[in-house]
């Protein structure tokens, strides 16, 4: 056959199929790992025109049973059961005022480095978040109780504002700190002074403006939100062990017993209840990272005082797993404790205030809230039907036990004066208990369905790209002469951004050296390796960001951040442009380590848990690679069709 004739031949039939199993598998493992869930932009409204036996009356799980309170309860009786501001789906409030202090990256066993709360006791527990943990779904479980998934993890490096029920749109809230709060709730306050957090080489610009604004944020709203970011960054550029960390601790001491000195001033004056939070958004590596689900990174710290003129104790029985308390319960126990209505997408349990009769009422307040948001989404999206008909029978069993400690109640009062009866408060004990076992078995398939990994479809995924990397078919045909061009072409030095940045950072800033990660295809091996840096790099991305300057400039930093995590990339393209007649084992070459670099990120996500595996915090590697990956073998597939249609066809 002369040189130029046409080829009859099939095309490359295995590379075909090997690059169609690499797109099977990388959506099999999408599947599994990248968990979605509807958004509802329903607002749980005040029912201000029924009491509440005519609102429990309206409980669909009551509709067959033929029970109505509604002549059953007198009128007196209900008033104690009815907010002052007359919501029948409500309860009283029992706080003048809350602060809620967020110390970001606040580990639990950074608690007992603190003073305030020996100083001021108050229950202190392990604060369990949800991965991924980085702030933006950190706040936004805290405000909707919602349990966000990767679809909403995107928008943690542009947060957006937040369509669902919170609430903020409930109560006066003044806010100082770290302006992802502005971001996500932009006219949410009636005081505000947000301080830009992007900078993690930055320890103390948010902290210091905090501590400036605390007079007039104390002041402001029934609600004031301080978050110091200092810990956070201080974490990512020296580390939870530093010299750095201990100052920085001390001045969240400071901030906290400031704060707490002045709530009790205030109480003792005028003898009103005030609440104090201070609480950790999420934990942090032994190296200063998060976002992931491991152990140090889910465990934040919670210290929880009331003035000592407060009256009704929170009452976590229950609620306190073996593990710790769940992040998301803290949204029911802001809406119950300062007498508003429950949040609509919420589904968190929560953790409730006073006496026995106040704790039914609301657990069944939050309970009904859960339920009927499920009922709703199982109308839109699927959830498993033996799970929510289990959650039904539940539920319905929980109510009819409420009922029956409401009838015992008002048949025991004293002209329609509730009593403080030990029989009653028992009744109201086992029907909390019924309700709060809801909640937690609710709460659990919420997480299953948009928290938790499916593994067996990761796992599969991760298969078929390992097949589509390894097979001998494939790999074996590789040709190291096709990279004869490399030493000739000036591309290469595109590559030295990641040298830069580490040899910047060991020998400038003294932060030690990781060579693994300055060759960038070497990174998905580093991610499976033993570098002590779980996985994340020891921030080589964000490093890479000031190889020339010593402060944050967006453009340049930008720029830097782009090359150092696309150098591989720009200089392959680089060649094929250089080269139009690539010959195919080089073609081959570059097929092969795209599809082993995705497989090791697989391999990565799988084991650590982590939805963005981020070279420390501003890189989604795997979202990258996932998309390069992508493109990638639609092109190659495409470059093997065509090369196998004769000229004649091609022209005409």
């Amino acid at each position: 056959m002369p040189p130029n004739a046409p080829s009859n031949s099939p095309p490359n039939a295995p590379s075909i199929l090997l690059i169609f199993t690499s797109i099977l598998g990388l959506w099999l493992y999408n599947s599994g790992f990248f968990l979605t869930r509807t958004s509802i932009p329903t607002v749980t409204e005040c029912i201000s025109s029924k009491s509440f036996a005519a609102y429990l009356n309206e409980d669909s799980s009551l509709v067959d049973t033929g029970l109505s309170l509604q002549d059953a309860l007198s009128d007196t009786f209900l008033s104690h059961l009815t907010s002052p501001t007359s919501c029948a789906n409500s309860l009283p409030p029992l706080a003048h005022h809350l602060d809620l202090i967020i110390v970001d990256a606040l580990r639990y066993d950074f608690l007992p480095l603190l003073t305030f709360p020996t100083l001021f006791p108050g229950g202190t527990y392990r604060f369990l978040s949800e991965p991924p943990t980085v702030t933006t779904q950190r706040l936004t479980a805290m405000t909707t109780g919602g349990v966000p998934t990767f679809i909403d993890v995107a928008e943690s490096f542009s947060a957006s504002n937040i369509k669902e029920d919170n609430w903020l749109t409930r109560l006066d809230v003044a806010f100082t700190g770290d302006d992802t709060w502005i971001s996500l709730y932009p006219n949410s306050f009636v005081y505000s002074s947000p301080y830009p957090s992007f900078n993690t080489r930055d320890i103390d610009t948010v902290d210091s403006g905090v501590q400036r604004d605390l007079s007039a944020v104390l002041s402001a709203g029934t609600v004031s939100i301080l978050h110091l970011l200092g810990v956070d960054h201080v974490g990512h550029t020296y580390g939870p062990s530093s010299p750095a960390m201990s100052r920085k601790l001390r001045q969240m001491d400071r901030v906290v017993l400031e704060v707490l000195e002045r709530r009790e001033r205030e109480a003792k004056e005028d003898g009103r209840c005030r609440v104090v939070f201070v609480l950790g958004d999420h934990g942090m590596t032994h190296d200063g990272n998060h976002g992931g689900g491991t152990y140090d990174e889910v465990s934040a710290g919670l210290y929880l005082h009331q003035t000592s003129n407060c009256n009704d104790k929170p009452n976590m029985a229950g609620d306190v797993h073996e593990e710790g308390l769940r992040q998301i319960s803290m949204v029911s126990a802001i809406t119950d404790l300062m007498g508003t209505t429950r949040i609509y997408g919420n589904l968190g349990g929560g953790w409730a205030w006073g006496d026995e009769r106040r704790t039914g009422l609301s657990s069944y307040l939050t309970a009904r809230q859960v339920y009927e948001y499920l009922q709703d989404y199982s109308k839109i999206s699927r959830l498993p039907r033996r799970e929510m008909d289990g959650l039904s029978a539940m539920y319905r069993e929980a109510v009819l036990s409420l009922v029956n400690a409401l009838k015992i109640d008002e048949g025991n009062a004293d002209d329609g004066v509730p009593k403080d009866d030990t029989k009653d408060a028992q009744m109201y004990r086992e029907a909390n208990e019924k309700l709060r076992g809801f909640l937690r078995e609710a709460e659990d398939l919420g997480r299953r369905i948009w928290s938790v990994f499916n593994l067996p479809l990761m796992f599969l995924g991760s298969t078929l790209l390992g097949l589509s990397s390894l097979l001998p078919s494939y790999s074996l045909s590789l040709s190291l002469s096709s990279l004869s061009i490399l030493p000739t072409h000036p591309s290469p030095l595109i590559l030295s951004i990641p040298l830069l940045s580490r040899l910047h950072e060991t020998f400038v800033k003294g932060h030690g050296a990781d060579l693994t990660t300055s060759l960038p295809f070497l990174h998905p091996l580093a991610y499976t390796t033993a570098t002590g840096h779980e996985a994340s790099f020891s921030k080589l991305q964000y490093y890479a960001s000031f190889i020339f300057t010593n402060t944050f400039a967006f453009h340049l930093s930008g720029f830097l951040l782009f090359l150092n995590t696309f150098a591989p990339f720009v200089l392959l393209f680089l060649f094929l442009s250089m080269e139009p007649s690539t010959p195919n084992p080089l073609r081959r070459i570059v097929t092969f380590l795209i599809t082993l670099q995705t497989f090791c990120l697989t391999l990565a996500c799988t084991i650590h848990k982590r939805h963005l595996m981020m070279p420390a915090i501003w890189a989604p590697a795997y979202a990258f690679q996932g998309i390069i990956s992508v493109c990638w073998w639609v092109g190659d597939l495409l470059t093997l069709t065509l090369s196998h249609v004769p000229k004649r066809l091609k022209r005409g």
